[in-house]
């Protein structure tokens, strides 16, 4: 088992209704790794994300009031 906490970046998916791995960040550099990953998304405006640490979310994008054409 890992010394590091597990960083898990996940984007919705319209399609399937679920949310879909985008990348783990298990590194001593982990956190630093998943902040940039979301700034990443959030510059791209790839539509709704989450952010777990350990499983439990630390960015939760509600995807019933996300909008990717800021409406």
């Amino acid at each position: 088992m890992s010394d590091y906490p597990v960083y898990v970046l996940q984007r919705w998916d319209d399609t399937s209704e679920a949310w879909e791995e985008h990348g783990e960040f298990t590194t001593s550099r982990g956190r630093e790794n998943a902040d940039y990953a979301v700034e990443l998304e959030r510059l791209y405006n790839t539509g709704p994300i989450r952010l777990l640490k350990d499983g439990v979310p630390v960015i939760a994008d509600d995807p019933n009031t996300h909008s990717l054409h800021g409406a």
